[in-house]
């Protein structure tokens, strides 16, 4: 499963990165986070090996969200609040880092599938 994830995820990144000199990127990622939102809600109806198949795929929406987010966000910063605005957006990394330990805690405290519900908005 995780190499099909990783491959999902790196065919997203390099088919995507050419739409981006044709297409506004921010509307892009918005229509991208919105069809991952979705996908996730599907998960969390927990419909079995469909859920599955849409956990995957959402993999490959995912894919260029961190570096366009980062991209998007330094657009026009320049000098040391560029420096003080990326160092801020990679220690930000932490969070995916702390939020599933958090959300694994509120699964095993609600005992129901509340806490991937809570990832979608």
């Amino acid at each position: 499963m995780l190499a099909l994830l990783s491959m999902l995820f790196t065919i997203g990144r390099f088919a995507t990165t050419p739409l981006m000199a044709r297409f506004d990127p921010a509307k892009i990622l918005g229509v991208y986070m919105t069809i991952t939102a979705v996908l996730m809600f599907v998960v969390f109806l927990g419909l079995g090996k469909f859920s599955v198949i849409c956990f995957l795929v959402a993999y490959l929406f995912i894919s260029i969200g961190y570096p366009t987010i980062f991209s998007l966000t330094l657009k026009d910063i320049r000098g040391s609040a560029a420096k003080t605005g990326s160092s801020a957006l990679v220690m930000s990394i932490v969070g995916a880092a702390l939020i599933p330990l958090l959300l694994g805690a509120i699964q095993d405290a609600s005992g129901i599938g509340i806490a991937l519900l809570i990832t979608v908005p």
